[in-house]
């Protein structure tokens, strides 16, 4: 049934000779054939619950104290983690990128729905460690949604062929750089030159001026200081990832970039704060508070 769903939900993923119509019943004709017909359904099914176990008992040995609560906690939090991202392509490996026109994905099981700025710090870190082949292919989803990219840019908030351009940050660079240090089957090039171009894209939500100033300037941006922070950080992971391949010159330019979250520092208040093009810093920050401060969700 969820092949049966994505067959139906793909059929607009179609090159010009065939209607939606046609492809949907190719492809669903394909499945019919390739399964034992009655069975696809229930043999599915067992298959998601064996492997949400097996995976599972690997973590659940690690539970000690309050074993109901904490099983409980175990089993919610990990199925949440397996939401998304998700496979977006139909039977035949066929999906419509960012450019509009329809791609097969050859080597890698092709992902979509992105929301990085919710998912860097923990979720792909997570399963880079626990299921490395589903984000390496994850990983090879971004650099192809990138090189379909108009702007030439990662995934900033991803979904189904479209970019949302959610929160702050490009933090798909994060990603990718945790992916090639770790030694992903990926091609590190590729990667390297996706990540580069991300984090250079000088019209993009300030970094036209964080690159020239240092810092996002306030006046020109209302969420300035997170976006120096977070650009900061993700400059950071591109200068690991550089300096690990060996790939100097992107490590210096990288190493410079990634002390730019000090020209926050407001040394008058010991706090963070947004900055102005002329150097100053904003009057009466509010730490307490995010609107009007220069902050996304600070």
């Amino acid at each position: 049934l969820p092949l049966l769903a994505c067959c139906l939900m793909f059929g607009a993923c179609l090159p010009d000779s065939q209607s939606k119509n046609e492809i949907a019943v190719v492809d669903l004709g394909k499945l019919i054939r390739d399964s034992e017909p009655g069975k696809q359904a229930q043999a599915f099914l067992e298959g998601i619950q064996e492997d949400f176990n097996t995976r599972l008992m690997a973590q659940q040995k690690k539970v000690q104290a309050n074993p109901d609560d904490q099983k409980a906690m175990l089993y919610t939090s990990l199925y949440h983690t397996m939401i998304n991202p998700s496979i977006y392509m139909d039977v035949v490996r066929r999906y419509r990128g960012l450019d509009g026109n329809i791609h097969v994905a050859e080597d890698f099981d092709n992902y979509t729905i992105f929301s990085v700025w919710d998912t860097y710090r923990a979720l792909h870190p997570l399963l880079g460690l626990i299921k490395p082949d589903r984000n390496t292919d994850m990983v090879k989803s971004m650099i192809a949604h990138q090189q379909q990219s108009v702007h030439h840019m990662l995934p900033v908030w991803s979904l189904m062929a479209n970019e949302g351009w959610c929160m702050t940050g490009y933090h798909a660079v994060t990603v990718l750089a945790d992916a090639l240090v770790k030694g992903a089957d990926i091609d590190r090039d590729a990667a390297m030159k996706a990540m580069v171009e991300t984090a250079t894209c000088p019209y993009y939500e300030s970094l036209g001026d964080y690159m020239r100033l240092g810092y996002a300037p306030f006046d020109k941006n209302g969420t300035a200081a997170s976006n120096t922070l977070e650009y900061s950080f993700d400059d950071w992971t591109i200068y690991s990832a550089a300096k690990h391949l060996g790939m100097e010159d992107i490590a210096g330019q990288f190493e410079k970039r990634a002390l730019y979250y000090r020209n926050t520092f407001d040394k008058s208040i010991g706090f963070a704060n947004a900055r102005y093009s002329d150097g100053s810093f904003k009057k009466d920050l509010d730490p307490y508070q995010t609107s009007g401060e220069g902050f996304i969700e600070g």
